[in-house]
Formats: C-alpha cells, structure tokens, sequence
C-alpha cells in the first residue's frame, strides 16, 4: 500500500522466524497454534534492510511462545527503526503427528523472567478467549443485533469479504501443509479490505469522496484449528 511493507507480509516472515526458533528449542518440527498481541508501529519502505529478532519467551507443556521484532534499516542514514513486535506459540509435533512434550527453557536473567512471567499472564488470557470465542461462535443473533444497533448506517454484512485462494507448492511448509505464515498474510488482506470497504461506506452522502487509506495497526488473537 503506497510502496510500503503491507502487514501480511510481515507476519509472514515474522511467523518463520518464530518457527525457526520454537523448532530449535525443541528439536523437533512445530507449527504455529496462535499469534497474540502483535502491534504494527511503522512500516518499510523498498530498499529497506529488514531484520528480524525471534526468542522463546517461555516453553509450557507441548507448547512454546516465541517473541519476534522487527526492524528496518535505512542504507542512507543509517538509522533503525522498530516496526512490530509480535507473540507467536507453536506446538512440537510428534513423528506421527502428535503433540509432544517439548523441553524447559530456563529463564536466567532479570529480564527473561519477567518474559516467563508475561508469557505465562498471555497464555491465561488465550484461554479465556478461546472459551469466549467457542460460546458466541455460531450465534446468529449478535449479527441481528449488530445490524439492528442504534445509529448504525451501514450493517456489518455490507464488510464482508470473501477470498478464494489456491494453496500452491510455495504455499507450504516444511511439514507439506499450508505454511501458517501464508495463512496470516491472505487473513490480513481479507481484514483490510474489509475494514476498507467500511470507511469507503461512511463517505457516502460527503460530497466529493478522498482517498481512503487503511492500514493494519493490530492482531490480538489469531488462532489455528489444524494444518
């Protein structure tokens, strides 16, 4: 968007650092089960050098939460800028397809056991979310509700957006399933056009209509049900 770094794809790249990571502390294959609290705070532009920085956070029982940063480089002035900061939790797979026990990362310093400790604060969180999502999923009355809010110009089924992707060979991963960063970068281009479609919406009955950016700033829960 406007030559700048779009946010799918840096969850892309953001979620292979993570994998990288998670599978070197268990040593063995894994896959991403969730992305929580992951913020945007700026963007690249082309000719940027991106690095990016993943670290294991705290390792649970068959899981593991990695944090990963991202920063860009300008060739030019030299300077480093911080573009996002994200949570990813990964699985270790068994040889048959399993879950494992993965091994205990034992935080050392000051500062890794307050990681330990937040990681332990955000994974009670997940689970409260999951138990939410799994009693409102499938409630058709919040979308009769929502359409009917008061004051409400637009109804929330004129943002939906439906996008049919074909999985392709670059597509997976090194497990020959659907790479969960691919999954991330096609779920943030849905949300954004999306998202787009409503400010377009609220410029109706404005007059002559502007330009209307929309950029991803957040993803709070992005979770995974199966390959």
């Amino acid at each position: 968007l406007g030559g700048t770094l779009r946010a799918g794809a840096a969850l892309r790249m953001m979620d292979a650092a993570a994998c990288l990571s998670a599978e070197r502390h268990c040593g063995s294959s894994a896959v991403t089960l969730s992305i929580d609290s992951t913020r945007f705070l700026s963007t690249a532009s082309p000719g940027q050098l991106l690095q990016l920085r993943a670290i294991l956070t705290r390792a649970f029982n068959t899981s593991m939460e990695v944090r990963v940063a991202v920063h860009a480089e300008d060739f030019t002035t030299g300077r480093r800028t911080l573009l996002a900061v994200g949570f990813f939790v990964f699985v270790s797979l068994a040889e048959g397809g399993g879950k494992r026990p993965v091994p205990r990362a034992i935080a050392l310093t000051p500062s890794e056991m307050d990681n330990a400790t937040l990681a332990a604060e955000r994974r009670a969180l997940r689970l409260r979310q999951q138990e939410e999502l799994r009693r409102v999923e499938g409630d058709a009355a919040l979308d009769a509700a929502a359409e009917a809010s008061e004051g409400s110009r637009h109804g929330m089924s004129d943002t939906e957006v439906v996008l049919t992707e074909l999985v392709l060979p670059p597509h997976a991963n090194h497990h020959s399933t659907l790479f969960g960063g691919q999954v991330c970068m096609w779920t943030e281009k849905a949300a954004l056009l999306s998202a787009r479609r409503h400010a377009l919406a609220a410029q109706e009955g404005e007059g002559e209509a502007a330009a209307v950016f929309v950029m991803t700033a957040a993803v709070d829960t992005l979770a995974f049900r199966g390959p």
